[in-house]
């Protein structure tokens, strides 16, 4: 299954759609920005696209896929997703998510259901990628304070 959301992942970030072999329609989408935000040791993520209308501001937006990898062994480390049969459900997906705790409505595939996710190591830097329609993707090194 992460083969299959990481090719998603890869095409929505290319922005490729096709209408033949021959003739691909190139797809321009707003990134989605992901804020990062450590305190007292709890990772907080949130989500933001860029105003169409408003130059400038940002929008807060539901991201519906989080994968969080430590960078130095491309090593998944927690992974969470809306489930495909809600996906679609307008108001599906989360506006924050903190490490380890899947929102309601989410499915934690890595480590499995019912694990806890392993603890965040000071110093180590970590990768997350993100999607809520726009992709996005940012680093940022774990402090543990």
């Amino acid at each position: 299954m992460r083969n299959v959301i990481a090719a998603s992942l890869v095409l929505c970030a290319l922005g490729v759609a096709s209408t033949s072999a021959s003739n691909p329609v190139i797809v321009v989408e707003e990134p989605l920005l992901i804020s990062v935000l450590e305190e007292a040791g709890t990772v907080k993520l949130a989500f933001f696209t860029p105003d169409r209308t408003i130059p400038n501001r940002l929008l807060p937006t539901k991201v519906r896929m989080l994968e969080i990898l430590r960078e130095d062994r491309r090593q998944q480390v927690w992974a969470i997703i809306v489930p495909s049969a809600s996906s679609g459900i307008p108001g599906s997906g989360a506006w924050e998510v903190v490490y380890g705790q899947p929102p309601a409505g989410f499915r934690q595939y890595r480590p499995p259901a019912g694990v806890p996710a392993p603890p965040l190591e000071p110093g180590v830097t970590y990768r997350i990628g993100a999607a809520a329609g726009p992709i996005g993707t940012t680093t940022f090194t774990y402090k543990g304070q």
